[in-house]
């Protein structure tokens, strides 16, 4: 599970706008699939 939280200048995505982010990460444990779904506020995005 991947959690990414709003900063001060970022709090707020309206109607129409876009927002991109990424992150970097290691699994040492074995294999790291890519995930099947996202959600944004608890609603799943399309």
């Amino acid at each position: 599970m991947v959690t990414a939280k709003a900063l001060g200048w970022n709090g707020k995505i309206r109607p129409g706008q876009k927002v991109t982010f990424g992150f970097n990460g290691t699994n040492a444990s074995g294999p790291n699939p890519a995930p099947e779904v996202f959600h944004l506020n608890g609603a799943r995005c399309s």
